[in-house]
């Protein structure tokens, strides 16, 4: 196989979910091995139900919207559930406290090409 073939993983049937619910709450969640782009949303889903979890706010995964389109090429690049919930719980336990930057908190800020590493490894700038 060339370096330019897709990879193809055979992944557990137990590993696939039909639910954000289910892929939220299983830590072997691992949405990079299943290209099923049905699957990537469901990843998409479970990232905002987290978020909406923590925050506590109504937060809605729109196919159009800036905040899918971000998470979805962060999993493309290899992220995975833990590191989108890892971002989310670093963000809030900075900035939730400060009303001039809660309203950051939100898919479309958080997972930025430029900013989700940082946010990853809880470095701030500012």
């Amino acid at each position: 196989m060339s370096d330019e073939e897709p990879k193809v993983y055979f992944v557990p049937k137990s590993m696939l979910f039909d639910t954000a619910e289910e892929c939220l709450s299983s830590d072997v969640c691992r949405v990079r091995l299943v290209m099923d782009p049905a699957k990537q949303w469901l990843a998409v889903e479970a990232v905002y139900a987290y978020l909406r979890a923590v925050t506590g706010r109504r937060h809605v995964a729109r196919p159009s919207g800036k905040g899918p389109m971000h998470i979805m090429a962060r999993l493309n690049a290899g992220f995975d559930l833990a590191d989108f919930r890892l971002a989310i719980d670093n963000c809030w336990a900075e900035w939730h406290r400060n009303p001039s930057m809660i309203r950051f908190v939100r898919a479309q800020t958080i997972f930025q090409p430029t900013k989700f590493p940082g946010y990853l490894d809880g470095s701030f700038a500012g």
